[in-house]
């Protein structure tokens, strides 16, 4: 039995058709409409930089309120320090306030949490909201699928369509993925917790998806999690498991896959890599991770509360595209990185407690796709910045304010587990 901790008089109903429609209009300019080729790329951004400061007005008083919860406080100090880094680019980078906005306004999705906090929406309004554009994002897949090689979503530079022959296959990527793992979890919670065939069916068709998306981060991370959560109960169980899929992941040669395969091209690509490290050349992120952190920042001002996003148009984002060209070094590749070049010491303290907390809290089994969630992205960070994308924020948002509200009281913070 769900029952919300440490809240009383507060009642938690369905979405109304208007708010269905507000919630689905602000999801859809959050992705800017998936960046469909047939829209103005331009109309698209000015309906973000609109929307992000309706949406804080309408959650202004449940922002600024007192509240308890160390969640909610957190959330909060993400949303000031990220809006502080905008300053922080004017006056160390000389980036106008404008283009620092501009830059940074997709980031500021996170205000969603505290549309969801202020509502206080239902689980089962929650739950198909998550279903919904987890089956949208495979349903536009397979229509751009359908249209290659003409561009269809994913027209900006988060998307890439291309037929990419190193990974096996059309490699076809716009924003949603996150939302398609996001539904996969809850799937797979439901199917263990329901013992309906139909959740067992979502659930693996899902992970096809994420699979047919041939980005080996998330592929490897969701695998793990699904570890994780399945043999949770059994430590051996689990510690093999991991074990056994680590080795036959990275390390097993003797299993051969066809190379005209996905898996197969994949491993191939992740084995040249260890091959390269193993001959003296250093990791790319490791490289980067080095920049990142002790060369970018002009003083200790911006170490500690950030540079800010650069934009493209200005000074400052100009020099980073000519590290991007020069140097190959991109702060997308690495999630923990760009936390501390936009936000500093205070924002990547924030982000870590915040995943850390949202792993070790306990939850009810019913919710547990949301610490699966929280868990993903602990890891999938490391080497990319999914946390920056407007369908990761989102998929936050709702396990974040999930967890605020149903978490289970007296937690044990000695080791991270799932329930």
């Amino acid at each position: 039995m769900l029952n919300p901790n440490r809240i009383e008089n507060i009642n938690y109903s369905n979405w109304t058709k208007k708010e269905w429609a507000l919630i689905i209009l602000y999801t859809l300019v959050s992705f800017q409409f998936y960046s469909y080729a047939g829209f103005n790329n331009t109309v698209i951004k000015l309906l973000l930089f609109l929307i992000v400061p309706i949406m804080f007005a309408i959650c202004w008083k449940t922002f600024i309120s007192k509240n308890a919860n160390k969640l909610f406080r957190i959330m909060r100090g993400i949303i000031i320090i990220t809006i502080l880094s905008i300053f922080s680019a004017y006056l160390f980078w000389n980036q106008s306030i404008v283009l620092g906005y501009r830059a940074i306004a997709a980031g500021l999705t996170l205000i969603f949490y505290f549309y969801l906090y202020k509502r206080r929406p239902s689980i089962q309004s929650i739950e198909t909201y998550i279903f919904v554009f987890g089956i949208l994002y495979c349903v536009l897949w397979l229509y751009a699928m359908s249209k290659f090689p003409e561009p269809v979503f994913g027209f900006n530079e988060d998307g890439e369509v291309k037929e990419d022959l190193s990974r096996g296959m059309i490699r076809i990527n716009f924003i949603g993925r996150i939302s398609l793992i996001f539904a996969y979890f809850l799937s797979l919670n439901r199917a263990y917790t329901q013992k309906k065939k139909i959740y067992f069916v979502f659930a693996t068709a899902f992970f096809i998806f994420i699979i047919m998306q041939v980005t080996r981060q998330l592929i490897i991370w969701s695998a793990l999690v699904t570890i994780i959560y399945i043999f949770q109960k059994n430590r051996k169980l689990l510690i093999g498991g991991i074990v056994i899929f680590a080795f036959l992941f990275f390390f097993c040669k003797t299993i051969k896959f066809s190379q005209d395969s996905v898996i197969g091209t994949m491993i191939t690509m992740t084995e040249e890599q260890m091959e390269s490290s193993q001959h003296g050349d250093e990791d790319i992120r490791v490289t980067e991770y080095k920049y990142f952190f002790t060369e970018w920042s002009r003083n200790i001002i911006t170490d500690v509360i950030g540079n800010g996003m650069p934009h493209g148009n200005s000074a400052y984002g100009k020099y980073y595209t000519q590290l991007q060209e020069q140097q190959k070094l991109f702060l997308s590749d690495v999630g923990y990185g760009q936390i501390f070049v936009i936000t500093g010491w205070i924002g990547l303290f924030l982000y870590i407690v915040l995943f850390i907390k949202c792993c070790l809290i306990r939850m009810p089994e019913e919710l547990m796709y949301t610490k699966m969630f929280m868990i993903f992205l602990l890891f999938a960070n490391i080497a990319a910045s999914w946390y920056a994308k407007a369908d990761c924020q989102i998929a936050m948002c709702i396990s974040i304010y999930l967890i605020s509200v149903y978490a289970i009281p007296n937690v044990k913070k000695n080791h991270i587990q799932i329930s």
